[in-house]
């Protein structure tokens, strides 16, 4: 009995160490993708909306450990204070939703995507912001289209 103690306490150390170790990869990879997703969704933000002074933010519940809780996705637009998302216009929050999908994709290209519909909520001006966002992101992926 006393040697099976001692084996499953050996053991209980070593996955608690390995929890441990995969516990710090998880907050460490989560941790640069979730820098690199709010760096270019600015960068994406202000060049849809043709502003310097636009401003886009993801925001942690949890900034210790980010990925247990809930990311809060805001803006500023151009000429207008910060708000939340449901206090948009359509055609601001259509702006900031590309502007997040574009990050997304900047970081890890998907195999393909489809934008349908795309203009709903978006003026002439902000169609063609858009579009050229979408060749510049996919030429720079290498992406064909169809």
């Amino acid at each position: 009995m006393n040697r099976q103690v001692k084996e499953a306490s050996i053991q209980i150390r070593q996955v608690s160490h390995e929890y441990e170790i995969a516990q710090s990869q998880r907050k460490e990879r989560f941790g640069r993708f979730l820098e690199r997703l709010r760096y270019n969704l600015d960068m994406y933000y202000k060049t849809l909306s043709g502003d310097d002074t636009a401003q886009a933010f993801l925001m942690s519940d949890n900034e210790e450990e980010p990925y247990l809780g809930s990311i809060h996705f805001s803006c500023i637009a151009p000429g207008k204070r910060f708000q939340q998302m449901d206090n948009m216009s359509g055609g601001e929050r259509c702006l900031a939703v590309f502007a997040l999908i574009y990050s997304c994709y900047a970081h890890q290209p998907p195999c393909f995507f489809i934008l349908d519909e795309i203009d709903g909520s978006l003026d002439n001006e902000n169609i063609v912001k858009v579009c050229l966002i979408v060749v510049t992101v996919g030429k720079r992926n290498n992406v064909t289209y169809l």
